[in-house]
């Protein structure tokens, strides 16, 4: 399989202005990690473990301060079209419908509409907004917020599509819905995903290898590979296999580091 990112050694440090002079904050510390094509990787750990401060490098929103980090090859030193990121919060621009937030990436490089607007149109279906072409945000659900944010990443057509606890802030019955959702985006486009969450169950649901962060100073405690095949539905929750790596992930989570094996 085609290497799509890779992490070697990573680390990021912060300053802390109420720390001594020249003292500085590890955030994450040898994080080693290789992403291949057309797989879904979800990162799961303690609160403030760097999980976001990972994705932030990956998207190019902060730089790293050691280490190796590219993307199909290539160093990653800023944000690029070639990573589309989903945001907890819908980051859609008011006064646009969904249509125009959707296209809003190719638009603005100067693709011409009939080169993306079929594209465009194939999006909405697959993600059930195509009735919904002509609203604007404040007339949508906060789950067709995030269905209008995956259509815009997708539409773009990046290398990595990243997403940061995207549905974290629905009910429990949308993020299922969210979930079956973007099982049946991956099938029909199969989008490489570096997915950030604090739900151990919605990490094994979705991904093919589950990632966990050990506490600060972050770095991968443990991988576990998830043997469940795909296409997915929700009966594999019930599962011995399912309950057992979340009994397994949960007590690692909570383990002190010197318990860790």
């Amino acid at each position: 399989m085609t290497e799509v990112l890779v992490s070697r050694g990573l680390e990021k440090c912060f300053s802390s202005p109420g720390r001594a002079s020249g003292e500085r904050i590890k955030a994450v510390i040898d994080f080693n990690l290789v992403i291949e094509a057309e797989e879904i990787i979800c990162i799961v750990g303690p609160s403030g473990c760097g999980k976001s401060t990972f994705l932030d490098m990956v998207a190019g929103f902060t730089e790293p301060t050691s280490g190796l980090l590219e993307i199909m090859g290539e160093e990653i030193n800023r944000p690029s079209p070639d990573r589309g990121v989903v945001f907890q919060q819908p980051v859609l621009f008011p006064w646009l419908s969904v249509y125009d937030n959707v296209v809003l990436g190719p638009k603005s490089r100067g693709v011409k509409p009939g080169d993306y607007g079929p594209e465009a149109d194939r999006v909405l279906k697959s993600v059930g907004l195509e009735k919904f072409r002509d609203h604007y945000p404040y007339q949508l659900s906060g789950g067709m917020k995030q269905r209008a944010q995956i259509a815009r990443v997708l539409v773009a057509g990046p290398k990595l599509i990243l997403m940061d606890e995207p549905f974290g802030a629905l009910d429990a019955q949308m993020r299922i819905n969210m979930h079956e959702l973007l099982i049946s985006v991956w099938q029909e486009y199969k989008p490489t995903i570096l997915f950030i969450t604090h739900d151990v169950e919605e990490a094994l649901f979705l991904a093919d290898r589950v990632i966990v962060m050990s506490q600060h100073p972050g770095t991968i405690a443990r991988i576990y590979d998830i043997p469940f095949e795909r296409p997915r539905t929700y009966a594999i929750t019930a599962d011995p296999r399912f309950a057992e790596a979340r009994a397994e992930i949960v007590e690692l989570l909570r383990a002190k580091p010197e318990e860790r094996q």
